[in-house]
């Protein structure tokens, strides 16, 4: 079996990858403004996508080993001679608990009215 590829770098192709940073470089700049993200962090990820050149930022650059290449998987653990990266508060997980908080009083509630109902089946049907 042969595969074939044909690398292109026409103005199309171009126009096209310009499109898709500018709809990365808009979906970050919404995350800051909900701030969901920080700068920092919203840099980091365009390092990460390719949207940045990597020479500009290297100093910046956060992630712990480098970067990765598409046939490369990152470690399970950092290295034992690594530091701990800081505790970062995740909003995701907070909202992720409260939300479950709220369906499990929805749950609780929606049993209640369940047995409620069925002791009003049983008194309509006593009758």
């Amino acid at each position: 079996m042969h595969t074939f590829y044909l690398a292109t770098n026409d103005l199309r192709d171009q126009k096209q990858q310009a499109e898709v940073r500018k709809l990365r470089a808009d979906e970050r700049s919404a995350r800051i403004e909900s701030r969901e993200l920080t700068p920092q962090e919203a840099r980091q990820l365009a390092l990460d996508a390719g949207d940045l050149p990597p020479e500009l930022f290297a100093a910046d650059d956060k992630t712990p080993g480098g970067t990765l290449t598409d046939e490369q998987k990152p470690l399970d653990e950092l290295p034992e001679e690594a530091d701990e990266p800081e505790p970062v508060l995740d909003v995701r997980a907070i909202g992720k608990a409260v939300q479950l908080d709220v369906d499990e009083l929805i749950d609780g509630a929606l049993g209640e009215v369940e047995a409620i109902l069925d002791e009003a089946r049983r008194i309509d049907d006593a009758a």
